[in-house]
Order: C-alpha cells, then sequence, then structure tokens
C-alpha cells in the first residue's frame, strides 16, 4: 500500500508532508507555542494577583488587629483614669467630713489655760491642721516632683534651695 502521493518510506513521507503541508504545521506549531505561553503568562499573572490579594488582605487584618489593641489599651486607659478620679473624690470628701466634724468639734466657752485645745481650727494644738497648713504652703513653695528621673536632682536642688531660705528667713526672722 501506498500512502499520499504514492510514497511508501516514513522519510519520504515526513519530506512530502513538508512540502505540501509544511507551512501549515509550521504556522500551527508556532500558534501552539505563542498561545501556551499566553496561557503560562496569564497563570503567572494571575498567581500574581492572588499573592497580592493575600498579602493585601493580611496587612488589612494586621491594621484591623493594630487598631482594635490601640482601642482596647484606650478604653483600659480610660477606665484606669476614671477610677483614680473617683478615688481622689473619695479622699477628698473625706477629708471634708473630717474638716467638718473637727470644726463642729470645737467647745463653746473657752476656759483653757492657753485657749488651745486639740480641736482649735487655729492649728496651735491641732497636729493634722498644722501638718494640712504645712502641706499647703509647701505645695506653693516647692514645684511639683518630675516624673522623668532625669529631672530628680534638679528637684531636690530645689527643695534643698527652698529649705535654706526658710531658715534663713526664720534665723532673722524675716517674712516674705
Amino acid at each position: 500500500m501506498r500512502g499520499p502521493g504514492g510514497v511508501t518510506d516514513p522519510s519520504s513521507r515526513r519530506r512530502f508532508e513538508q512540502r505540501h503541508f509544511g507551512g501549515q504545521e509550521r504556522g500551527s506549531s508556532s500558534r501552539e507555542l505563542e498561545l501556551e505561553e499566553k496561557k503560562l503568562a496569564l497563570e503567572a499573572e494571575q498567581r500574581r494577583l492572588e499573592i497580592e490579594e493575600r498579602r493585601e488582605q493580611r496587612s488589612m487584618e494586621a491594621e484591623k488587629r493594630r487598631r482594635e489593641l490601640e482601642f482596647k489599651v484606650a478604653q483600659e486607659q480610660t477606665k484606669r483614669d476614671v477610677r483614680l478620679k473617683i478615688e481622689q473624690l473619695k479622699l477628698e470628701h473625706e477629708i471634708r467630713l473630717v474638716e467638718l466634724k473637727a470644726r463642729q468639734a470645737i467647745p463653746r466657752d473657752s476656759g483653757g489655760v492657753d485657749d488651745h485645745t486639740p480641736s482649735d481650727p487655729s492649728g496651735a494644738g491641732n497636729l493634722a491642721l498644722q501638718t494640712k497648713r504645712f502641706r499647703e504652703m509647701m505645695r506653693h513653695v516647692l514645684p511639683k516632683m518630675p516624673l522623668k528621673s532625669a529631672e530628680l536632682p534638679q528637684f531636690f536642688e530645689t527643695v534643698e534651695n527652698s529649705t535654706r531660705c526658710i531658715r534663713f528667713l526664720r534665723r532673722y526672722k524675716l517674712s516674705y
């Protein structure tokens, strides 16, 4: 049996097919290669886009977690501030109550020898009132204690200078 064009030999057959169909086979194989390349390029682009999308999604999730953490920290700080403020108000209220009780406990007749009793509001016989008065005076004289440790030496120098000044004024009985 003879093949197409009467050629029986396989190598001859290839030559025959190349002569007669050569342009089509080459064109179709180059088109197939181009299509295969485009397909691979599209797949690579698709993988790149998927990776990029996953990265973006991870970064968005990380940003969301960061914002949630910041919100929780802010809430906790606010709660602490509120608790401290409430505690401070309670202490101030207790101090006012103690002062009010001390004022009400003043005896009506002053029959004492030196007219100073432990509940005397002048503070001469009342250590608590003297301490409070001293605290108030020191509040106006001394600066607030710094929060940074680097500023502590300067703070203590200021305290020492203030006490020297007070001793000087007391020694020479000067008032300012």
